[in-house]
């Protein structure tokens, strides 16, 4: 049976993407306990699970204002736990939870998961198990990550610990970790400190390197990769993962700009990639905004969600990390802005990424999830990490 459960789900890339990155941290930091990542979605109902994905993708990319009315009504109290203990197989998972996994500690990066532990297993002593909430939201935080019992709320920043704590939850209860980011980051920043430095005067002399995540129409796809690839110097990755359809027609337009442009229909490990690069355009999930702030490159976020993603768009903003440009019109403002003052913003945008970035995340939860599971209460778990590691 596993020391650790972490419950996650694939809704976006976020929750998964945490809960990976804090077993492999457990994994690294601990390999006395053993650890299950489960997603009882996909335990329960697996072809229902990738219908449900598909038109979770569809409605979040081409129809924002539909999401908007559904992010708002699973955003009352009870909505979501209760419409997923209505179904009797979810209902079976978790009355049966403890029975099959009798952890010691449960993790969630989803936040409904622990709303129905909650209705089940109560809180406090009587509960088998303790429940530690990682909040892969910033700022604007879903209600139902607060709806169930949680012995601590681990989150990415200040900012978002201050919203939870204005809203009623015991600030010895939060902490401040950073964003699960892949362990591995810490090295691959310590690389990139090694390597040449950016030139005094910004990207100009050697050009920018710029990742490029589109979800455009042709038109606009094409009219941003006119602005940015018309610098002789610049150098344009382009994954076109949403968009594989139109992978011939803008190989065919890369050719005629006089930048280097690469196009590929998937790029492994992305995040790793960000590195690399000098700005990166892409659209608010919280995921890759974490990652791009744990590596230290700028963004323009090109597409902000309703709900979930306006956190991290005011995180950029309000931080100084990025430029938000949420539709066509200000995306091609903000991106021509950069291009015609030789992206001379970017140096000042690293430096405040460099300030603000967390890279040891994942490591940080592990620890703490670690100790709870050796006996330890969870605020003296939080408040031992807080001292050792500031």
């Amino acid at each position: 049976m596993p020391d650790i459960v972490i419950l996650t789900a694939r809704f976006g890339n976020g929750h998964f993407s945490a809960a990976a990155n804090i077993a492999e941290a457990l994994r690294l930091e601990r390999p006395d306990l053993s650890v299950a990542i489960t997603d009882a979605y996909d335990a329960v109902q697996p072809w229902l699970y990738r219908l449900l994905q598909r038109l979770y993708r569809r409605v979040m990319n081409r129809h924002p204002r539909i999401w908007r009315l559904f992010f708002l009504l699973v955003s009352r109290r009870g909505a979501a736990a209760g419409a997923a203990l209505r179904n009797r197989r979810m209902r079976a998972f978790f009355t049966t939870f403890v029975e099959r996994f009798q952890p010691k500690v449960v993790i969630t990066t989803y936040p409904m998961y622990s709303a129905a532990l909650g209705r089940l297993y109560g809180d406090g002593p009587a509960r088998p198990f303790r429940v530690v909430s990682v909040v892969t939201d910033s700022i604007t935080i879903h209600p139902t990550w607060t709806e169930g019992p949680s012995d601590l709320y681990l989150v990415a920043d200040e900012l978002t610990a201050a919203h939870l704590v204005h809203g009623g939850i015991p600030a010895e209860t939060v902490l401040v970790t950073g964003f699960a980011v892949p362990p591995a980051f810490a090295e691959k920043a310590q690389a990139a400190a090694a390597a040449a430095p950016v030139a005094a005067g910004g990207t100009a002399a050697a050009g920018p390197r710029i990742l490029l995540l589109p979800n455009l129409r042709r038109r606009e796809l094409f009219e941003v990769l006119a602005i940015l690839g018309s610098r002789p110097k610049a150098k344009l990755v382009l994954s076109m993962f949403s968009r594989k359809e139109l992978i011939p027609a803008t190989e065919r337009f890369a050719r005629t700009l006089p930048a280097a442009v690469e196009v590929h229909s998937w790029i492994p490990d992305v995040s790793h990639k960000l590195f690399d690069m000098d700005l990166v355009v892409t659209k608010a999930g919280g995921a890759l905004v974490h990652e791009a702030i744990a590596a230290a490159c700028p963004m323009v976020l090109a597409q902000v969600t309703p709900g979930q993603e306006e956190g991290n768009a005011r995180l950029v903003e309000a931080m100084g990390l990025g430029l938000v440009a949420p539709d066509y019109r200000r995306l091609r403002k903000a991106l021509a802005f950069l291009r015609d003052t030789d992206f001379g913003a970017l140096p000042a945008m690293r430096r405040n990424l460099q300030a603000m970035r967390r890279l040891d995340g994942a490591r940080r939860i592990a620890r703490v999830a670690a100790a709870i599971a050796g006996g330890a209460e969870p605020p003296a778990a939080a408040a031992g990490e807080r001292t050792a590691r500031g």
